[in-house]
């Protein structure tokens, strides 16, 4: 009987004392732990007022976290003063302990960025000025020190790539373009790794349940070794699947196959010629009458390249994290698996020699294959690819130049070889070796690259991946399934991207009032410190950064509104482009 007149009932009573309990003892683990930190062993305290730099990243794979500590040791040896303090967290609760760590301003001196412009511009310290200067871990003196702890392995030889007076910037693989803000327009990553992305087989699985020792070339093959698989473990009654799902590996396929498929789409979505298919060509595409998303075969196969992988998942993939995936796959519970090098270390680490991994790209179909063979020719070009792992400098760091002196140590050529070894990833520094058991993952220079998603701006991408869920999460296929989904997303796109595209341009930041704040606060660094080389480049760089956007707005503007013309004019409005 309910105890709702009179009060709380007992259950509730104890479910409100065990929450009070949860917040007092998180409230009492974070006084502690800010002790800990202030007078601990080791702290700043109780190590006569030695220099501290704490650097928080999310990157928990097999042997990460043991690796930055022993460089943070041997960085430490190199600074008797100094003191390095490593804060792992956990992925799930990284994005909202960053917030709350700048938002307190208890954040330490360096964070992994994933992006979050709004926290970058308030939070974090623009680079752009110091990464021009070189490097001073690339001296000669430095680099005998290095070696030294590191081992005669390290030492150059005739075909080292010499770093010594390189700008820091220059001794990046990629330029450092992968700690660069476009919308920003200044640096504030700095990038430790790059990554790509491969799929990973259970040889010994596919030699007992397909037969073969060989991964597969094409997508025929691919599904062949599946359908295989789900005999093999029908048959003997085992918790077996082709692929290890979840909806990040989803994610992988998507983006891979997605890309793949609608390659053909730029001679008829490129209006400008400049090979990119930008929102507002996207817009006039769609919305007038160059691609009829409803009937196009490019779409059409992209998407149903991605339902007919997922079907080889493990039930219910879409509720599933990526490490419960990677988890399945290193118990040998399934065969393949997708994902990128920053895994790479932790599957080898986590199998063992439990069974031999075997590496290799994503299949295309076969050109007689009448269902996608037409459609999804070339693999996607990892020509782009940029450094990963950016550490950015917070606005809280009480010693800037120690916290740059620690990533210019990182970023060396000796320690970030050293390091990504550690963490078997694809270092981030010119010159530095890579480990041969990434020979597999070497990023790819041929192929062709991703268009555009099906989506403009947040609300038809939010009725976009509502939709889409539902049509990947279907346990089988009717004969009109894509077309249910394509329809209905059809319309909602229809009836949202004019509303959407009129809101998003009248409630957005205006690009002239941005720019002018950050060229006036530009110039007031410029009156304080005189108007040195950088500060005229990056006044320069801010006024040709505001023509380029003012101009793009204006171009979008355009194609809207004639979109719009072209969708109002059609005989049948309510029927498809």
């Amino acid at each position: 009987m309910s105890n709702r007149a009179g009060g709380a009932s007992r259950g509730e009573k104890i479910r409100n004392l065990i929450g009070v309990g949860i917040l007092a003892a998180a409230f009492l683990w974070s006084a502690v732990h800010m002790v800990h930190l202030a007078f601990g062993p080791g702290s700043a305290v109780s190590t006569s007022q030695k220099r501290v730099v704490r650097f928080a990243h999310w990157q928990l794979e097999g042997g990460l976290v043991e690796a930055l500590n022993d460089a943070a040791r041997l960085y430490e040896k190199l600074h008797p003063d100094v003191r390095v303090e490593q804060i792992p967290i956990p992925e799930r609760a990284y994005p909202q302990w960053v917030r709350t760590q700048l938002i307190g301003r208890t954040a330490p001196d360096l964070i992994e960025s994933q992006g979050w412009e709004n926290l970058i511009v308030r939070y974090f310290v623009p680079i752009t000025d110091i990464i021009e200067k070189p490097n001073p871990y690339h001296s000669k003196e430095w680099e005998q020190r290095l070696v030294a702890l590191l081992g005669d392995e390290y030492k150059s030889g005739p075909d080292t790539v010499n770093l010594e007076g390189v700008p820091w910037r220059d001794t990046y693989i990629d330029g450092m373009q992968g700690g660069y803000m476009q919308t920003l327009q200044d640096f504030y990553g700095m990038p430790l790794s790059v990554f790509t992305i491969r799929c990973y087989a259970n040889r010994d699985l596919l030699k007992k349940a397909a037969g073969t020792t060989e991964p597969p070339q094409d997508l025929e093959t691919f599904f062949k070794i599946c359908q295989d698989i789900q005999a093999y473990a029908q048959k003997n009654n085992l918790k077996l699947v082709p692929i290890a799902g979840s909806k990040y590996t989803e994610s992988v396929f998507r983006g891979k196959y997605w890309g793949m498929a609608i390659w053909d789409l730029l001679d008829k979505m490129d209006l400008n010629e400049d090979g990119w298919v930008d929102s507002g060509e996207q817009l006039m595409a769609f919305m007038g009458s160059g691609v009829d998303m409803m009937t196009d075969p490019n779409i059409r196969a992209g998407h149903e390249a991605i339902f007919d992988i997922s079907r080889y998942f493990n039930p219910g993939f879409m509720a599933a994290e990526r490490d419960q995936s990677v988890f399945l796959f290193a118990q040998g519970n399934a065969a393949m698996i997708a994902t990128g090098t920053w895994d790479a270390g932790s599957l080898y680490k986590q199998v063992g020699g439990d069974f031999e991994i075997l590496v290799f790209d994503f299949p295309i179909p076969r050109p007689n294959n009448p269902k996608f063979g037409p459609y999804i020719r070339y693999r996607l070009t990892e020509a782009g690819t940029k450094a990963g792992f950016p550490m950015a400098m917070t606005k809280f760091s009480e010693d800037p130049d120690l916290t740059v002196d620690f990533m210019h140590f990182l970023s060396s050529q000796k320690v970030n070889e050293w390091l990504n070894r550690r963490f078997r990833w694809f270092p981030a520094t010119r010159g530095a070796r890579t480990d041969a058991m990434l020979q597999a993952f070497e990023p790819k220079m041929e192929g062709v690259y991703k268009l555009f998603d099906l989506y403009l701006t947040g609300q038809t991408q939010l009725r976009y991946e509502q939709m889409y869920g539902d049509y990947i999460s279907a346990a089988q296929a009717a004969p009109d399934h894509y077309e249910r989904f394509i329809r209905q997303y059809w319309a909602a796109y229809r009836s949202d991207v004019f509303a959407d595209f009129e809101r998003n341009w009248a409630n957005s930041y205006s690009v002239a009032t941005q720019t002018e704040k950050a060229l006036a606060h530009a110039r007031t660094r410029a009156v304080r410190r005189g108007l040195t080389p950088e500060i005229q480049r990056n006044l320069s760089a801010l006024a040709l950064g505001q023509v380029r956007r003012m101009h793009g707005r204006a171009m979008d503007w355009y194609r809207y509104q004639m979109a719009k013309q072209a969708y109002e004019n059609r005989s049948s409005p309510g029927a498809g482009p």
